[in-house]
């Protein structure tokens, strides 16, 4: 693990760090991190709800320097103990959010820093988008898994990993696909050697109770014979090319 990640993943004293383009992960993380604290109600509550109104005392009339009764602010050793414990929770819910962001994150949101929410709801505004980046997303989700194919050269296990993560994607966009359409899109989209493999599951498994994991451990079993074929097929065009060079030589011959 490099120290980027380290940073991401966070630890038990630190919170993770937000990089951009990586804001889903974060959130779960940092939820992950302040869920561990005991007073983790307290802290999402200032994230999610704001802080509480500063607490007010009332200081009673003094006729002889002629106050009327009126409301103050408390100063924090007047607070009762709960209001001691709502106040450190604001103080640890800031902090936590400050030392999750890098410089250039934190530079955009920093006049929002007098209360944990107002730094919450414009990181998320900020790393998620307007409702029409958001489509965005949700459409080039949609354009990319119907695209999605095996590239060349790549093995069983990377087209099935980078088609988890497209999977991943879809789901983290609230966009379903059943069993059925995830197999058929997945064999669908392997390279041709693939062809007579994919038909005998296909005849021999019902796809819709086939999770996607198991199609791809049942392919797994033939990937070494699948690989023979994909070798011998890129062999051939060399081979064909050395057997028309008789033939160019012959045509070149020909009288004219």
């Amino acid at each position: 693990m490099n120290s980027r990640d380290a940073l991401a993943i966070g630890s038990d004293q630190k919170p993770p760090v937000l990089f951009r383009g990586e804001y889903p992960q974060w959130h779960d993380r940092f939820m992950n991190f302040i869920e561990a604290k005991s007073n983790y109600e307290d802290i999402y509550k200032c994230l999610t709800e704001g802080p509480q109104d500063w607490p007010m005392k009332v200081v009673p009339a003094n006729p002889a320097e002629g106050w009327p009764e009126r409301q103050i602010r408390k100063t924090v050793g007047d607070f009762t103990n709960r209001e001691k414990e709502l106040y450190e929770a604001e103080k640890l819910a800031k902090s936590y959010l400050l030392q999750s962001l890098p410089n250039d994150i934190y530079a955009c949101i920093d006049s929002f820093k007098d209360s944990s929410k107002k730094m919450w709801d414009q990181i998320e505004k900020m790393m998620m988008g307007s409702h029409i980046n958001n489509q965005l997303k949700v459409t080039n989700c949609i354009t990319r898994y119907d695209g999605f194919k095996a590239r060349k050269g790549e093995t069983l296990t990377e087209t099935y990993e980078r088609f988890n993560m497209l999977l991943n994607d879809l789901q983290k966009n609230k966009i379903t696909k059943t069993n059925t359409e995830n197999n058929i899109k997945f064999m669908n989209n392997l390279q041709s050697e693939w062809k007579p493999f994919v038909s005998h599951i296909r005849h021999t498994q019902t796809l819709e109770k086939l999770y996607l994991h198991e199609l791809y451990e049942m392919l797994l079993q033939d990937e070494e014979e699948v690989m023979e074929l994909i070798g011998k097929a890129e062999e051939k065009p060399a081979t064909d090319q050395i057997a028309l060079i008789p033939i160019a030589i012959r045509i070149q011959n020909l009288p004219r």
